[in-house]
């Protein structure tokens, strides 16, 4: 399965379970008697879980395993980086394979897991260890299946990337400094014109002829 740019979709399994999946996302859905699998192979879904003990449910992102049984979660991968939130109930994390599919260097990250419970994050790399886990809004951070993004202390480069893929007109920046600028706020996902004019509003780099970002309108990163 698979979404196209600023298209965001809902799915109800077969168990009864429903998957908010994000735009730019590709998954792939196996059940069997004792296992509900999922391969999030890119992009970011929502994950409400219908309890089934005996089949517990894993979602294969790459670099992180999540095991659940019943509960609501959230995993966002861009590229080899994989975040987890918990919304309610409790989730295991695991450093699962690397991006191309090979088990991770002995004696690296191999093994390492960790127990969420509702409103706590953690974010999984290839070849390090996890990170701490997060204390967040679990809530605010689901709202993207809602139509809104929430950011916390988050850098512009991160806001941008999560914005791009719910709008035709992509969000540029120009200057390498405001990448890194971090800011927190909530803003319409189908709305990239406000989150822009904040920006822009709250620059300390107006002087430049050059704007420091930037819309653009071009439908050339329709897949």
């Amino acid at each position: 399965m698979r979404t196209q740019l600023a298209e965001q979709r809902q799915l109800a399994l077969t168990d009864g379970s429903i998957v908010h999946i994000a735009p730019l996302t590709e998954m792939r859905i196996r059940f069997t008697r004792d296992r509900r699998s999922i391969e999030l192979r890119r992009g970011q879904a929502l994950f409400d879980v219908s309890p089934d003990p005996r089949r517990p449910f894993v979602v294969d992102a790459g670099t992180a395993l999540v095991h659940a049984v019943g509960t609501s979660f959230d995993v966002d991968r861009a590229e080899e980086v994989v975040r987890v939130t918990v919304i309610k109930g409790r989730v295991e994390v695991a450093h699962g394979a690397g991006p191309s599919g090979a088990a991770l260097p002995k004696g690296s990250t191999a093994g390492e897991s960790v127990l969420l419970s509702a409103n706590e994050s953690v974010v999984v790399r290839p070849r390090a260890r996890m990170s701490s886990v997060l204390e967040v809004n679990g809530a605010a951070q689901a709202d993207w299946a809602k139509g809104t993004l929430v950011f916390e202390d988050e850098t512009v480069a991160e806001v941008v990337r999560r914005f791009n893929p719910h709008n035709v007109a992509q969000i540029k920046i120009l200057d390498p400094r405001l990448a890194e600028r971090r800011i927190s706020g909530t803003f319409k996902a189908a709305d990239p014109e406000s989150f822009v004019a904040f920006i822009r509003a709250t620059s300390e780099d107006l002087a430049h002829e050059r704007p420091v970002i930037l819309l653009d309108p071009s439908t050339s990163l329709i897949p």
